[in-house]
C-alpha cells in the first residue's frame, strides 16, 4: 500500500533534522508486533532490559508491516508498505502518529493533534506499480522543490533511497525492491534518477492546477 498523511494547518514539523530522526526511530520501533510498550517507555529502560527487548522486536517474522519506500516531508510523510497481517497497517500509523505526536507536543508543550485524522492509503498490486510508486515516494523532496538537484537525494536521508544506496537497513526492508532490479542498486538508482525532471514537472503542472482553481 501506498500510505500517506499531512500535518495540520501546513505545519513544517517535519522538516527539522531532529523531528526526522524521532520520526524514523518511533516508524522503526513501531513495525513489530512485539513493540507493546509504549516508545517512551521503552527509552526508560535501563540498557540490558533495552537491548533485551530490542532483540524481540527487530526480528523481522513479528514485523506487522514492512517498510519498502518512505519520504519524509516537512508538511507530510510517504510510506510504501507490505501488510503483514490484517488491519496492520492502520494500528501502525495508528502507534507511530500518536507516539510522535506525544514527543512534539511535551517538547513544545502544547496538546492536541498535529496530523490529519485520517490516513490515506492506495493499494499496490502489481510489481510493476511497487517500482513506480516506490520511484514517486523516493523522488519526493525533488518534485516537491525541498532538493534542488536529483543527485542529493543519494545522501539525503530523509527519503529510502538513501538507504538503498548506502546499503543499509535502517527502516527499510530492501531485499523486496532490489529483487525487481536483479539485485543491482544501480540499476534501482538510475531509474528513480532517470525520471526525476520529468516527475517534477508533473508536480508543478499538479500544483498550478490547483491554484487556479
Amino acid at each position: 500500500y501506498h500510505v500517506y498523511n499531512r500535518l495540520l494547518d501546513e505545519n513544517t514539523v517535519l522538516g527539522n533534522i531532529t523531528y526526522i530522526k524521532k520520526f524514523k526511530q518511533i516508524s522503526r520501533y513501531y513495525r513489530s508486533s512485539k513493540a507493546t510498550l509504549r516508545y517512551s517507555a521503552f527509552l526508560k529502560l535501563s540498557t540490558i532490559f533495552k537491548q533485551q527487548y530490542l532483540s524481540r522486536i527487530k526480528d523481522k517474522a513479528v514485523f506487522r508491516v514492512s517498510v519498502l519506500a518512505y519520504a519524509i516531508m516537512p508538511t507530510h510523510y510517504h510510506f510504501l508498505l507490505r501488510q503483514n497481517q490484517e488491519k496492520d497497517i492502520s494500528a501502525f500509523i495508528s502507534q507511530i502518529q500518536n507516539s510522535f505526536t506525544r514527543f512534539y507536543n511535551i517538547k513544545n508543550g502544547r496538546s492536541g493533534p498535529i496530523f490529519l485524522h485520517r490516513f490515506k492509503s492506495k493499494p499496490v498490486v502489481t510489481e510493476e506499480q511497487c517500482k513506480h510508486v516506490a520511484r514517486y515516494i523516493n523522488l519526493n523532496p525533488y518534485s516537491s522543490g525541498f532538493v534542488k538537484q536529483p543527485q542529493l537525494l543519494l545522501n539525503d536521508n530523509r527519503t529510502s533511497l538513501y538507504e538503498y544506496t548506502k546499503s543499509i537497513e535502517y527502516l527499510c526492508e530492501t531485499n523486496y525492491l532490489l529483487e525487481l532490479f536483479s539485485k543491482n542498486t544501480e540499476r534501482l538508482q538510475q531509474f528513480i534518477l532517470d525520471q526525476a525532471d520529468y516527475q517534477k514537472t508533473l508536480e508543478t503542472c499538479k500544483y498550478s492546477e490547483k491554484r487556479s482553481r
